[in-house]
């Protein structure tokens, strides 16, 4: 005959025998550190306990709202304000020009991914920020939304490409291949 109990008395058996190493914790900000050895086991049964409740995808479901519940660092912002009276002219200068930048265009337009795509900003910008004259920094902020403009043109280009790609048809697929095997014949 099958004992339903068999299983929990060859559990204690074990433990009996194989007694858990003893876990030595030096950080006494740790409240485990004054506890004796029930009480240790009596935490790791409770911690097993809560961890081990409901089904597989009920603790994945609930791990991941721990996860997406963390908050994520906040990227510092460098320090951008400039006390020099150039600086504060030429962006005056630049915002009245340019009214019709959006912040968040700005925000992209400055940041420091966008500043890598064109090989002469980066320089443009650091003699700006070395020498402080107002010429400098106008030539710098005059430069940012051409490369901008230039940068989204391209997007839509590829984009529109993009968009003319998915719209083939299978039909044309088969031209074209018929018409690429027509040409390399030809060419032998």
């Amino acid at each position: 005959m099958h004992d339903p109990d068999a299983r929990a008395r060859i559990y204690e058996n074990y433990a009996k025998l194989h007694p858990p190493p003893e876990e030595v914790i030096d950080d006494y900000d740790d409240p485990r550190a004054l506890m004796d050895a029930d009480e240790l086991k009596q935490h790791y049964a409770e911690k097993l306990a809560a961890e081990s409740t409901g089904t597989f995808p009920d603790r994945m479901k609930a791990k991941r709202e721990e996860i997406y519940a963390r908050s994520a660092p906040e990227p510092e912002e460098a320090d951008s304000y400039d006390d020099r009276p150039g600086v504060h002219q030429a962006v005056e200068a630049f915002w009245e020009r340019h009214s019709d930048i959006s912040e968040s265009d700005w925000k992209k337009m400055t940041s420091p991914e966008f500043l890598l795509t064109a090989p002469d900003l980066a320089p443009l910008k650091a003699k700006a920020e070395a020498s402080g004259s107002r010429a400098d920094y106008e030539r710098f902020l005059e430069r940012i939304p051409e490369v901008y403009e230039t940068a989204k043109e391209q997007r839509e280009r590829a984009e529109v490409v993009r968009q003319m790609m998915r719209g083939r048809s299978p039909l044309d697929e088969n031209a074209l291949d018929a018409k690429i095997k027509k040409t390399m014949k030809e060419a032998r």
